[in-house]
């Protein structure tokens, strides 16, 4: 005899070798993250599930306390010190906490990592597990990866086009949810200029600073200002960010932070600006099986992206400005810059497209927990 849940309880519901919740209203979700990598997607989450009335729960590396605590009720993991004792210190303190609030599912913001690892192995499977899954060329890889994956309920991936090959390693559920955050009113910067924004590390492995480092060589218009906020990495990063601040050594038109910026502002320099530059044209990992960060950026402000070449997703290209036949990227920053009307058409239109919206996102979050 099968004895039903209390009123209640969540609802457990086991098919094809994977458990699934169905919950009441009020229902718990713990949302974990080990790292410090991936704080831009646990917003999407919080609010999809909030929004539907259920309580979340943040446990997170300490680094994002101060970061996050406004998203939910938050606690630090215990990381740092020996690597054996903190990853007895983390599962105790995560088993600690599925048993404290009992939710009705786990999200692991990031499929990845020693801990993670451990919190899938060691986990019981009376509650149903979900992970955001930010790079499949890590699961093509890592039999390992494939099979903690495996026992999950089900995957979140960054953009629709990674839900089919996410599926096919995973043998699950997948969703696409945008990683959207919240952000303030659009704010104003001084009239007649054009404001365009790089977000995240300088570094050439993951980015193609050559058309811009051309451009800014050949003298940027007057009206244009440049913002690249994120620190360098390696001797090649330390290059780029000498060549930008050489070019303007007042800062007046670029500038180059060489260093993290805080969230606050961070998005208030985004809210005023104009277009957000990826500078990832080149980089197959952004077709293949991975997204770039700043298109959660360019989805929660509206902005468009900016780039030198079509990089062949159309989460990018459908939103991007990009050089006309026979034009080159510096053309294309002097054009805007004469006359900023594709920048606002390209606003304009992301704002009437389903695919980047917050229901869209909340949707796919509710479907993936059950909640």
């Amino acid at each position: 005899m099968v004895r039903e849940p209390a009123p209640d309880q969540p609802r457990i519901v086991l098919g094809q070798g994977r458990t699934s919740v169905t919950s009441p209203p009020m229902a718990t979700a713990l949302i974990v993250e080990f790292g410090t990598a991936h704080a831009e997607c646990l917003p999407m989450p919080c609010r999809a599930l909030t929004e539907a009335g259920h309580e979340v729960r943040l446990l997170v590396h300490p680094d994002l306390v101060p970061r996050v605590g406004h998203l939910a009720p938050v606690e630090a993991l215990p990381i740092g010190g020996s690597r054996l004792r903190e990853v007895w210190r983390v599962q105790a303190a995560l088993a600690a906490a599925i048993r404290r609030y009992d939710p009705a599912v786990v999200i692991f913001n990031t499929a990845s990592g020693v801990h993670f690892r451990h919190a899938v192995l060691l986990a019981s499977r009376r509650v149903p597990m979900v992970a955001t899954i930010h790079d499949l060329g890590r699961l093509r890889r890592s039999r390992v990866q494939r099979f903690l994956v495996r026992r999950l309920a089900g995957a979140v991936v960054l953009a629709e086009r990674l839900v089919a090959p996410a599926k096919a390693l995973t043998g699950g559920a997948v969703v696409a949810a945008c990683p959207r955050v919240p952000v303030p009113s659009r704010g104003d910067h001084p009239p007649g200029e054009v404001w365009l924004v790089s977000v995240g590390q300088i570094e050439t492995k993951r980015r193609t600073y050559g058309p811009l480092l051309e451009a800014v060589r050949r003298g940027l218009p007057a009206n244009l200002r440049l913002f690249i906020l994120g620190r360098p990495v390696g001797p090649e990063g330390e290059a780029v960010l000498t060549a930008l601040r050489a070019a303007d050594p007042t800062g007046e038109r670029i500038q180059a932070t060489g260093a993290f910026v805080p969230d606050e502002d961070l998005h208030r320099i985004l809210a005023a600006s104009d277009g957000i530059l990826p500078l990832i044209e080149g980089h197959g990992r952004y077709l293949d099986h991975a997204v770039s960060g700043s298109f959660g950026l360019a989805y929660s402000h509206g902005l468009p992206v900016v780039a030198s070449a079509p990089v062949g997703s159309p989460e990018m290209d459908d939103l991007a400005v990009l050089p006309q036949p026979g034009e080159d990227f510096s053309g294309l920053l002097d054009r805007l810059a004469a006359d900023p009307a594709p920048l606002a058409a390209a606003r304009a239109a992301q704002a009437l497209d389903p695919r980047f919206g917050h229901d869209r996102a909340v949707a796919a979050w509710r479907t993936i927990t059950g909640l």
